[in-house]
């Protein structure tokens, strides 16, 4: 337990892992709600737009850094 208290990757690994772990929870999510009522196509656009904007923005940041 002592060694993962002491991660000195965090700045970098935080993101990272943040990044993919959200885009595919917020897809299933998309995926979701468009298999529940088709008729809510433009919700499933609209957090499919931010979502990848999200990961796209988290990973440049990384690459600046």
């Amino acid at each position: 337990m002592e060694r993962l208290r002491n991660d000195h990757f965090s700045a970098i690994g935080g993101p990272t892992m943040d990044a993919p772990i959200s885009l595919i929870v917020q897809g299933s999510y998309c995926y979701r709600i468009w298999t529940l009522n088709k008729r809510l196509l433009w919700l499933c656009v609209v957090i499919a737009t931010v979502r990848v904007d999200i990961c796209y923005g988290t990973i440049s940041m990384l690459e600046v850094a």
